[in-house]
This record gives C-alpha cells, sequence and structure tokens, in this order.
C-alpha cells in the first residue's frame, strides 16, 4: 500500500504553526482524544498455539490500555493487580516511534502465536503489515512474514524499531515465547 505525501510550504507551515493550526512533530503521532491504542488479553491458546485473545477494545491513550487489560472485563483474573512487568506481554506499534497507534497483548508470556489478520487496525483494516516497532516483557518475539509463523523470520529482544530490517510494515504473525 502506498502512501502520498502532501509538502506543505516552509511559508504556509509557518503561518498554520503560528496560529495555533499546526503543532511541530518528531516523526508520526496519533491524533489527541483518537481510539488509537488497542488491547486485547490472552485468554487460552489453540492446540496448535495459536493465542486465542478476550475482547479487543480501543482507548486514547496506552494508559487505558493497561487499565483495560487489568481488568476483568478483557479476560484477565478477577481482581487481577494493576500491570506489572508479566501483564502487558507485547505491543506492537505502528509507526516506529513508541507513540503512534498500538496493540497490547497482555497476560501470559507462554510461548504461542498470533496473526496480525485477526485484529483490527484503528480506522479501517487489520494489522497486518503494519507494524514498524515492538516492546515485550517475554524473552523474545519472533515477527514472521506470512500468517501461521511462516515465511521469513526477525527476532526480537526486549525491544526494536524495525526499520532498516526488512521487516518493518511486512509481519503477519508474531510468536511469542519466554524461556
Amino acid at each position: 500500500m502506498k502512501r502520498h505525501l502532501v509538502l506543505i510550504t516552509t511559508l504556509t507551515a509557518g503561518l498554520l504553526f503560528a496560529l495555533g493550526m499546526l503543532a511541530p512533530t518528531s516523526g508520526a503521532q496519533t491524533t489527541p482524544g483518537t481510539l488509537n491504542h488497542c488491547g486485547a488479553n490472552v485468554v487460552g491458546k489453540l492446540a496448535n498455539g495459536e493465542y486465542v485473545l478476550g475482547p479487543q477494545e480501543c482507548f486514547a491513550s496506552q494508559g487505558e490500555v493497561n487499565q483495560y487489560l487489568a481488568s476483568s472485563a478483557a479476560g484477565a483474573p478477577v481482581g487481577a493487580a494493576p500491570l506489572s512487568p508479566d501483564t502487558v506481554l507485547t505491543t506492537f506499534y505502528d509507526p516506529p516511534s513508541y507513540n503512534g497507534t498500538s496493540f497490547s497483548v497482555g497476560y501470559s508470556c507462554g510461548s504461542g502465536y498470533l496473526n496480525f489478520t485477526e485484529f483490527a487496525y484503528p480506522g479501517g483494516g487489520t494489522w497486518n503489515d503494519k507494524v514498524s516497532a515492538v516492546v515485550s516483557s517475554c524473552s523474545y518475539v519472533s515477527l514472521y512474514y506470512n500468517v501461521d509463523l511462516k515465511g521469513s523470520v526477525y527476532y526480537v529482544y526486549g525491544e526494536a524499531i524495525l526499520t532498516g530490517t526488512g521487516m518493518d510494515n511486512e509481519a503477519s504473525s508474531a510468536g511469542i515465547a519466554y524461556g
């Protein structure tokens, strides 16, 4: 999918900034107040290792996602404590700035996987071919070019911006493991 860029002259941009109609940015960011941060909890696993996730909900901030993942509404254990390093399993980002649109998966570092084709992307479509950065509290995340852990793979230990890796906006599935 190609993205079209709109060029604004320096003079026009300066005028819009002076009028308060254009904010300075450092990379792509979400629009305040929009529901760009989504999350779902692992509630089970199929025989083939694919995670079964609870309801996916989207919020205006990552903090709200964290609260949702710690709630029983998301399929978390009843009376779950506020987030700890084990609570948020992995967060996937688009764009690679760690502050854009995000999808977080919580409550399990047990080995399993998910297909991005199954998760709604804010604004339409799915997370397929949208992941540009990853942060994980598990041992590692393996990103695959195709669904069901097939095709080329790229391993992430902790966190990574995927620009220049060959996997930026290319992942269709992710394996998540601990140990």
